[in-house]
C-alpha cells in the first residue's frame, strides 16, 4: 500500500489497478480544496479575529471598495521631505491646544508618568499629532478601509486583511457597530489612531469604568499610549533625541533604518559634540532631514527608536519630539 495514501480496498474482486488511480485522484482533490482555502482571502481575516469565516463576514457587513483610501495611500505625508512635514504639526495652534488638553487632564497625565517612566509630554504630542487631541480621529469607515487595503493593496495586502480581523473580534468582543465608526483611511482608530491589532494587544482601561475606550475616553487613550511605548522598551529618564553642535559634518555617518546601532565612540572620534555625556558604547543613529538651506542632522537614542514603534517614521518621531519639547516648555510657561 502507498504510505501516503490511504483508500479503501472495497471488494476483493475490484482490480487492484483501480488503487493507485483512486490515490492520485483523491490527494488532486485534497490539493484543491487546500489551495482554494490558502487562497481564501477572507481566510486570513478569519484567522486573526479567531471565528469562522462566515462569522466575520456576518459580523463585518457588507463592504465595497474605497478608491479614495487607495488614492490616500499612495500619497502618505510621510513622503514629504521635513520643511513641509514638520510645521503640519509644529504650529502654534497644536501647541496652544496641547497645553489647555495637558491642564485639563493634568491629574491623569501625572499618574500615567509616575507609574510608567513615559513624560506626559510625550503622550500629550503623540495625541496633538494623531488626532490634534481627539478633534480629527479620521472620516473613513474603519472596516471599509481595511477590507479596501486587505483586498486591494497591491503590497501590504496580507498585512490589513488581519488587521481586520483584529478588529472583527474587537467589535465582537465589545459590541460594536461597525457601520458607525471611522477613523483614518489606514484604519487607525481612536484619540490615539491604534491599529486594530495594536488595540487588542496594548489598549488598556486608563479610567477605570471598565471598558477600553480610545474613541471618548481621554484616559484610556492616555494610559493606552504609554502603556504601548512601555511595551516596546521606553527607558525611564532617557534622552531621546539629541542635536550635534559644532562644524562637523554627519553625511557620511547617517545610518540605514532606524534602530540605533552606532557606539557612540565612533561619532567621538568624528569629532561630534552633543550637550549630554553619553558612554562609549552608547548606540545612537544619525538621522537626515531636508531642510531648505540644504540639511539638518538628529542624534536619536533608544527612545527615540521606540517612538518610531508607533509609527516607522523618522519625520513622524521627531515630529513628536520636537512638538513634546514644545509643549513642555508653553507648559511650564503657565505655571
Amino acid at each position: 500500500m502507498n504510505p501516503l495514501c490511504v483508500c479503501s480496498s472495497g471488494s476483493a474482486r475490484r482490480s487492484v489497478t483501480l488503487r493507485p488511480l483512486r490515490c492520485v485522484l483523491s490527494l488532486f482533490l485534497l490539493f484543491l480544496s487546500l489551495s482554494a482555502f490558502a487562497d481564501d482571502p477572507w481566510q486570513d481575516v478569519a484567522n486573526a479575529a479567531e471565528l469562522p469565516v462566515e462569522d466575520v463576514k456576518a459580523l463585518l457587513g457588507p463592504l465595497e471598495k474605497q478608491q479614495s483610501v487607495l488614492d490616500a495611500m499612495a500619497k502618505p505625508w510621510e513622503r514629504k521631505p521635513w520643511h513641509q512635514y514638520g510645521p503640519i504639526f509644529l504650529n502654534e495652534e497644536r501647541a496652544t491646544l496641547g497645553v489647555e488638553f495637558w491642564q485639563a487632564h493634568a491629574a491623569t497625565l501625572a499618574k500615567v508618568e509616575e507609574e510608567t517612566g513615559v513624560p506626559a509630554q510625550i503622550i500629550v504630542a503623540i495625541l496633538g499629532v494623531e488626532t490634534k487631541y481627539g478633534r480629527i480621529q479620521g472620516n473613513d469607515n474603519i472596516a471599509e478601509s481595511l477590507y479596501t487595503l486587505g483586498f486591494y493593496h497591491s503590497r501590504r495586502g496580507s498585512f490589513f486583511r488581519k488587521e481586520l480581523g483584529h478588529y472583527a473580534r474587537i467589535a465582537h468582543d465589545e459590541h460594536w457597530d461597525v457601520a458607525a465608526l471611522n477613523g483614518s483611511y489606514a484604519g487607525a482608530m481612536g484619540m490615539a489612531q491604534f491599529m486594530p491589532s495594536s488595540y487588542r494587544n496594548w489598549a488598556v482601561d486608563g479610567d477605570g469604568d471598565g471598558t477600553r475606550d480610545l474613541f471618548h475616553s481621554p484616559a484610556d487613550a492616555i494610559a493606552s499610549v504609554a502603556n504601548y511605548f512601555v511595551s516596546h522598551g521606553w527607558r525611564k529618564g532617557e534622552d531621546i533625541l539629541l542635536i550635534p553642535t559644532g562644524d562637523v559634518d554627519l553625511s557620511g555617518l547617517v545610518g540605514e533604518g532606524l534602530k540605533p546601532t552606532t557606539p557612540w565612540s565612533i561619532l567621538d572620534a568624528a569629532g561630534v559634540q552633543v550637550d549630554e555625556k553619553l558612554s562609549k558604547t552608547t548606540p545612537v543613529h544619525v538621522y537626515k532631514y531636508a531642510v531648505p538651506e540644504g540639511v539638518e542632522y538628529r542624534i536619536g537614542r533608544h527612545n527615540f527608536y521606540v517612538v518610531t514603534r508607533y509609527n516607522h517614521s523618522r519625520l513622524y518621531a521627531r515630529a513628536v519630539v520636537d512638538l513634546a519639547a514644545q509643549l513642555g516648555i508653553a507648559h511650564d510657561a503657565e505655571g
